[in-house]
């Protein structure tokens, strides 16, 4: 079994747990105990992370890197893809699996799944912003192979703090990184050369 699957079952198993036993309790105790300035600074790192800063920024980069006709234009489109169709993903689950947001059950105690909800309160679960940072992290791991796990953690301290504003539970956070482990890979692949074949890989060389 490869260290990645491994990674993926670890994630899965304490997405499990955090849903059965940790997500309220933990939700609750951030609601007591949390102060201005970790909420202040919460924000800044949630704003980081925001899904449509990353969706307009490596996009605009890789059409920057086009019209300079740079080697960063490959790396670039990518990149630029997998952000796309991670969202498109978490879209669909956001609306399949209806996940109330921690504040509903702060204020009526809902904490059941309403599916294939459109009302963005039962958007919860994966966490967009988790995913989105963790797809970014990814492609930097990959060009810096060393330096992985430094770009994991600060993508993980990053998307932790959704928890405290009241965002998203820690099992939405861990479903975003999952998501983005089994998703990056995947289209990836799709990508490359190897599923295409020469022929039709038609942006220059890395």
């Amino acid at each position: 079994m490869s260290s990645k699957l491994k990674l993926i079952l670890i994630l899965a198993l304490l997405l499990v747990l955090s849903f059965i036993w940790i997500d309220h309790p933990l939700t609750l105790f951030l609601k007591e105990h949390s102060t201005k300035t970790l909420r202040d600074i919460c924000r800044f790192l949630s704003f980081l992370i925001a899904p449509l800063l990353h969706l307009i920024l490596w996009p605009a980069l890789f059409l920057l890197a086009a019209l300079k006709r740079s080697k960063w234009q490959k790396k670039l489109w990518h990149l630029s893809i997998n952000l796309f169709v991670i969202n498109a993903a978490i879209t669909i689950l956001k609306i399949a699996v209806g996940r109330p947001r921690p504040k509903l059950f702060y204020a009526n105690g809902i904490s059941h799944l309403t599916l294939f909800s459109l009302d963005s309160n039962f958007h919860s679960f994966p966490s967009r912003h988790t995913a989105t940072i963790f797809i970014v992290a990814l492609f930097f791991a990959k060009l810096a192979p060393s330096k992985t796990w430094v770009f994991l953690l600060t993508a993980l301290i990053c998307s932790l703090s959704r928890i405290p504003l009241n965002s998203h539970y820690l099992s939405d956070v861990i479903g975003g990184m999952l998501l983005a482990m089994i998703v990056a890979p995947f289209t990836q692949k799709i990508l490359t050369k190897e599923w295409y074949g020469k022929k039709k890989a038609n942006l220059p060389d890395q």
